[in-house]
């Protein structure tokens, strides 16, 4: 049911699911000018937690097109994210 939520408003479902399962973990995946770069933003049995600030600058991330398959955001974890 969260899933089908997630994507029906446009969220990203592997932050949801790293927000309430904690074997899931959540890392990023960029590359720029030909070098991979892996940033972990929350590891296996860790819970992804956001502030609320952090959730509503994330989401006007998410809105200047912020996506998590194009990987880290030079604004930080809940920037990159999109939630």
């Amino acid at each position: 049911m969260v899933r089908a939520t997630a994507e029906k408003n446009g969220y990203n479902v592997a932050v949801i699911e790293a927000m309430i399962d904690k074997d899931r973990g959540l890392s990023l995946t960029n590359v720029l000018d030909g070098q991979t770069n892996v940033v972990t933003i929350a590891r296996v049995n860790e819970i992804l937690t956001l502030t609320n600030t952090e959730a509503r600058r994330s989401t006007a991330s998410r809105r200047r097109s912020c996506s998590l398959p194009h990987g880290g955001h030079p604004g930080g974890a809940a920037a990159a994210v999109g939630v």
